[in-house]
């Protein structure tokens, strides 16, 4: 997909869930930021970026390896753009957006919104369109 664009070589890549054997994107690495917030100017907001890795056979690739660092907000960006490109395309969920900010940053959720994300690309890398 379009994460190729910014990419640099390297990640550990496990079997995905579901999806292509011969393109296995994986999500890792989780880490806290400090930065400022898309909603109030002026105010910092804690979050989370994970790395993505992909490996793959796949010839129409310039490299078989890449690794982006990226927020959730990127993956609701895709989201939102899919659709108006993929007209008519039913398309996998992206994960749902987590509202209750003490969950937000605990082990047990990034862990959980890590591997929803992952499922998620692996989906979207194996959809037909």
């Amino acid at each position: 997909m379009a994460m190729a664009a910014a990419a640099h070589s390297g990640g550990a890549v496990g079997p995905p869930p579901v999806g292509n054997p011969e393109l296995r994107i994986a999500v890792h690495s989780p880490l806290r930021h400090m930065g400022p917030s898309g909603l109030v100017p002026g105010l910092e907001e804690a979050y989370v970026s994970y790395e993505v890795s992909m490996v793959t056979s796949l010839p129409h690739f310039s490299s078989s390896r890449c690794s982006v660092r990226r927020r959730f907000r990127d993956f609701v960006s895709l989201s939102n753009l899919l659709p108006k490109l993929l007209h008519g395309s039913f398309l996998p969920a992206r994960p749902h957006k987590n509202m209750i900010e003490s969950r937000r940053m605990s082990e047990v959720f990034v862990e959980e919104r890590r591997s929803a994300l992952e499922r998620y690309l692996n989906r979207l890398a194996a959809h037909p369109a």
